[in-house]
Order: C-alpha cells, then sequence, then structure tokens
C-alpha cells in the first residue's frame, strides 16, 4: 500500500496517460512529480487523499486539460508548479482552500485568460508567475490582498496597465512586466521593490515615483523606445 512512501517521482514517463489512484493511507507522501509526462490527460480525483502533500510538479504536463475539484483538499500543499500545461483554461475556484500555498507556477499557461479569482485567497502566496500568459489582459484589484507576495512576474502577458492598488503590496522586491508590450504608465510602486523589469515595452512612456523606491537595486528598462528625455529628469 505504500503507506510509508514520502516522494514519488514519475517526471518524464512521457508513454504515461493517467497518474495512479492514491491511497487514503498514503499519509506520509510530501513530493509528487509528473513533470514532463505529456501525454498524461487527467489527475485521479483520489489525489485529494494526499493530505500531507506539499509540492506538485505538473510541469510540461502538455495534454492536461483541468485540475479536479478534489485538489481542492491537498491543504499541506506549498509549491503547485503548471508551468507549460497550456490546454487548462481555469483553475477550480475550489482552490481557494489551499491556504498554505505559497509558489505558484503558471508560465506558459497560454489557455488561460484571466488570473482565477481564487488565489486572492492564497494569503501566504510568495510568488505568482503568470509569464507567457499571453492572453491574461488585466491584473485584478484583489491582488492587494497578496501582502506576502515578494515575486510577480506578468511578462509577455497582454496586459496594458497596473492598477494603483499594488502599491500596497509591502513584500514585493521583484516585478516583471518584460515585454508587456501595450503598457504605457506605470503606476508608483511599493517601496520594498529592488529589481523592477519592464524590458521590450516599447509604448511606456513614464515610471513615477521612481526616487521613492528607496531599495532599488537595479531597473531594467531596455528597449523601452518611447521613454524620452523627460524620465531622466525623474532619475537625478
Amino acid at each position: 500500500e505504500l503507506d510509508k512512501l514520502e516522494e514519488l517521482v514519475l517526471s518524464h514517463c512521457e508513454n504515461l496517460t493517467r497518474c495512479p489512484l492514491f491511497s487514503s493511507k498514503m499519509t506520509h507522501l510530501r513530493t509528487l512529480d509528473f513533470g514532463g509526462c505529456a501525454r498524461m490527460t487527467e489527475l485521479d480525483p483520489s489525489i485529494g487523499h494526499l493530505k500531507s502533500l506539499t509540492d506538485l510538479n505538473l510541469y510540461n504536463c502538455k495534454s492536461l486539460k483541468e485540475l479536479p475539484q478534489e485538489v481542492s483538499q491537498l491543504t499541506s500543499l506549498v509549491n503547485l508548479n503548471l508551468t507549460g500545461c497550456f490546454q487548462i483554461s481555469a483553475l477550480p475556484e475550489s482552490m481557494r482552500h489551499l491556504k498554505q500555498l505559497k509558489w505558484l507556477y503558471l508560465k506558459r499557461c497560454s489557455s488561460l485568460t484571466e488570473i482565477s479569482e481564487c488565489i486572492c485567497s492564497f494569503l501566504n502566496l510568495e510568488l505568482l508567475d503568470a509569464s507567457h500568459c499571453q492572453h491574461i489582459a488585466v491584473l485584478p484589484n484583489w491582488i492587494e490582498k497578496l501582502k506576502s507576495l515578494i515575486v510577480l512576474d506578468l511578462s509577455w502577458t497582454a496586459i496594458e496597465e497596473l492598477p494603483h492598488c499594488i502599491v500596497s503590496l509591502e513584500n514585493l522586491k521583484r516585478l516583471s512586466v518584460s515585454h508587456c508590450h501595450g503598457l504605457k504608465f506605470l503606476p508608483w510602486f511599493p517601496p520594498s521593490l529592488t529589481t523592477p523589469e519592464a524590458r521590450g515595452c516599447g509604448k511606456l512612456e513614464d515610471v513615477p515615483g521612481i526616487k521613492q523606491m528607496k531599495l532599488l537595486r537595479g531597473l531594467d528598462l531596455r528597449g523601452c523606445r518611447s521613454l524620452d528625455d523627460s524620465f531622466l529628469e525623474r532619475l537625478q
């Protein structure tokens, strides 16, 4: 019954089309890795039995179309990697019960059209990577609830503006909006920010409040063709 199992790694098992059935006795399983299982089409609902699971890696599970509602029962989950799951078009609202989640990777989930509202319940979230989700056009105002957020990556999305409430993210250190080609202005940033990136934002015209960023260590604006000499005055 594998009731002592703590880690199950099945990454790059390219002929695997489904995941195994999980027993409620698998109380010690902490890590489950299906990374690179490109033909796996579904997660079995029995995954909800894994109450101690902290890490779930579904990197490049290209055939996975959705997450089962039972994922919401993984109440110990800290790290969820959905990078490259480009057929997943939405996250189940029941995921709002994942109160311990700290790292959420949605990179290259190209079927996503919005940042799911269930994420606003992840009050311990430290990293949100939604880069290369080219159909995401809005960063919702509820982002201000994520007070623990340290890293926010929105590069290569269709976002054209950031909400002013982003200034309230008091622990945010890294923000990337690189190659958001419709982005014209950036709001005032939280003073905690150390390394903002906005390279390749060809329409970006201004970065106000830059002098208030007392912890600034690096600012990458290469390829921002619309910046002019007036921006240089802010740096003086």
